[in-house]
């Protein structure tokens, strides 16, 4: 038996026809960038999000440059992030020419609240925003976050780049910070076929948004330097053809990570479940006490497999210096696998995944 970690291809086929004549549209149509598809989708992640502003973007990390240029925070500030999230989170920073600083993780493996207390009150003036970062399909608790932030008068942004759509004790993630980014690579839950991104704000209309995805142009004038960021039509057709199989492809994850955590949690840690939010289920993280003998099980038995992260932030040559000493996150550091948890997954294939680890725990 062979598992694939992805399912791009089956995506593809699901969808065949509606996607390549979606294409075909755009290119008759001869608009690539500002065509009704574009409009089509921003006006989509709109009414998800509560009727925020949004900017389509060529990818997520644009969307989370924007998104700090558009708080048009002090250069050279501080902005505080996870130290356990993709390498992107802190590009973007130092994009939007400020400096991360990384904040250790809790039992979800998300920002952990009271160190990040801790950095607030340690460099006081100096920060001036905070990411947090959603990773396994779920997010913290905006409410204390948003709370606390407050408090500090520092901005709060949502990297949601695994986790759109998801809610926060009853209500949006929207309603609890400035601004968040999405992003629809190809192996998100929503993927283009091809790099796509979105900022939303409620706090920011959508010319200062589009602004910053349009090279810092407003009324005719470059207000401030900018970015050439926006998403184009083709991506944009394919997200909405996409779209309309969203829900069941998240049911359908669900159940997959449902099972998993039933049959393993038990067995081998895994990111504690938040329970004041709901799910996309992301991938399926596992993190064995002896990962180099798990993944050598998975990779007998025909398993793809990969990782969320391998490396915290402050292991890598770019941003060690970014560290604010974070035990957590280094404790976790090389033992994360990402197990397949895409929708075209049958039971056979999962349960041949759920022994496969079991053996090997």
């Amino acid at each position: 038996m062979s598992i694939k970690f992805y399912n791009l291809i089956e995506q593809y086929t699901d969808q065949e026809f509606e996607i390549m004549d979606a294409i075909a549209q755009v290119a008759e149509g001869g608009q690539f960038f500002a065509d009704e598809n574009v409009s089509k989708f921003e006006s989509l992640v709109s009414a998800l999000y509560n009727g925020a502003s949004v900017a389509g973007c060529n990818s997520g990390t644009s969307a989370l440059t924007v998104a700090l240029l558009a708080a048009e925070l002090p250069e050279n500030s501080i902005v505080a992030i996870p130290a356990m999230t993709y390498v992107a989170t802190a590009n973007a920073v130092r994009a939007a020419r400020l400096h991360p600083i990384c904040v250790d993780i809790d039992e979800h493996w998300l920002m952990d609240y009271d160190h990040l207390e801790k950095c607030l009150d340690l460099y006081k003036d100096k920060m001036s925003a905070v990411i947090v970062v959603d990773l396994y399909g779920q997010g913290v608790n905006l409410k204390y976050f948003k709370a606390l932030c407050d408090e500090h008068h520092v901005k709060l942004i949502v990297d949601a780049a695994q986790s759109f759509e998801i809610f926060y004790d009853r209500y949006h993630q929207i309603d609890y910070c400035d601004s968040l980014a999405l992003s629809f690579n190809p192996l998100k839950n929503l993927g283009a076929m091809g790099n796509a991104g979105a900022v939303v704000s409620k706090n920011y209309n959508v010319e200062i948004l589009k602004k910053y995805t349009q090279q810092g142009k407003l009324g005719g004038d470059v207000i401030r330097c900018g970015l050439n960021c926006r998403i184009d039509a083709v991506q944009a057709a394919v997200l909405n053809i996409k779209y309309q199989r969203f829900d069941d492809a998240m049911r359908r994850k669900s159940e997959i990570s449902w099972y998993y955590r039933q049959q393993l949690e038990l067995l081998v840690p895994m990111p504690e479940r938040n329970y004041e939010c709901t799910h996309t289920n992301y991938v399926f993280e596992i993190a064995p006490l002896e990962p180099n003998k798990m993944k050598l099980a998975l990779t007998v038995n025909g398993i793809d497999f990969a990782s969320h992260y391998d490396k915290p932030l402050h292991h890598l040559s770019a941003f060690k210096e970014y560290s604010d000493n974070c035990p957590k996150a280094t404790a976790l550091a090389g033992r994360c696998i990402s197990l397949p948890n895409h929708w075209h997954l049958t039971d056979d294939e999962i349960d041949h995944i759920v022994n496969t680890v079991k053996s090997a725990v």
